[in-house]
């Protein structure tokens, strides 16, 4: 009976190949796999957007895909391999991304707040709601505006669409619209574009934090000298154990 147990026990614990100590290691293991699987199949998918994108631009697309696999390269060999060095490249260099999806994640939405907090101000810099020939204090729509904010000609700058819709006009541009349906636009706009950072970034941010935290828990037991694997009957035979030595000694 104890020996069935013994066996059963053995089975849960190997995974790829491997006998793990314990079902908890062998767990731990695999949301590290888990986790460079991920970040591996977003690169491939990376890699085919670009190609698909700009093509004719393979080569450019495959060099970024080979230096975007080296993080999940070292999570999956790092966790399979016990190597602590590999664990910490990949619990690191996922702590480093995820610090900075969080610092663009709030800077893009404190500059979205900004401009939706000045929306007043919009409407007297476009001139899709001034029409071509006005001007107000922040910008101008008259020919004759300085096109060069850097050169002080004394006139004002104008402003950023008058380009678009006064100089060469696009027919879906041609028309003028109220300050009221430019702030109506701009928010559909805004509320769009918040819903797709959301969707892209919080994604991401939670996969890096999961590769950082399960990663950091095996660099620190490897850090620790724990062993991961099973030893097999070769390698216990070619590294014996310290009461094996005193056997052979006595």
């Amino acid at each position: 009976m104890e020996a069935g147990d013994g066996e059963s026990r053995s089975r849960r614990t190997v995974w790829l190949g491997q006998e793990f100590v314990d079902e908890g290691t062998m767990s731990d293991v695999k949301n590290v796999v888990r986790a460079s699987v991920v970040l591996a199949a977003l690169q491939l998918l990376s890699m085919l957007l670009a190609w698909r994108g700009r093509f004719g631009h393979l080569g450019s697309a495959l060099v970024n895909f080979v230096l975007g696999m080296i993080l999940p390269a070292c999570g999956y060999f790092g966790a399979t391999q016990s190597s602590s060095g590999m664990m910490l490249c990949f619990c690191s260099s996922n702590l480093v991304s995820l610090l900075c999806q969080g610092l663009i994640l709030v800077i893009l939405l404190g500059a979205l707040f900004a401009i939706n907090s000045n929306r007043d101000i919009l409407c007297e810099a476009s001139c899709v709601t001034m029409t071509c020939g006005n001007y107000s204090e922040v910008c101008s729509c008259q020919v004759g505006c300085n096109s060069d904010p850097e050169v002080d000609s004394g006139f004002l700058p104008c402003c950023v669409d008058f380009g678009d819709f006064c100089v060469n006009p696009r027919e879906e541009d041609a028309s003028p619209m109220s300050c009221q349906e430019f702030e109506s636009d701009f928010e559909q706009a805004s509320n769009t574009f918040s819903l797709a950072l959301l969707v892209t970034m919080v994604p991401a941010t939670c996969l890096s934090t999961y590769a950082w935290y399960h990663g950091m828990q095996l660099w620190r037991r490897l850090s620790a000298g724990e062993q991961f694997v099973v030893a097999s009957e070769s390698t216990a035979a070619l590294h014996p154990s310290g009461t094996d030595q005193e056997a052979v000694a006595e």
